[in-house]
């Protein structure tokens, strides 16, 4: 339900910031920023 109501607001034209430690939930996201070792990657 809550990632819907991202999805929602995406669709508005908002941008949304997500912190997870789950795989699944990132996988739903359009771009994906991972910390490793205090420097960010993008997959």
């Amino acid at each position: 339900m809550v990632m819907e109501q991202f999805r929602f607001l995406k669709k508005q034209g908002r941008t949304v910031v997500i912190v997870t430690h789950e795989p699944k939930a990132a996988e739903q996201c359009g771009r994906v920023m991972e910390i490793s070792d205090g420097k960010t990657v993008t997959k």
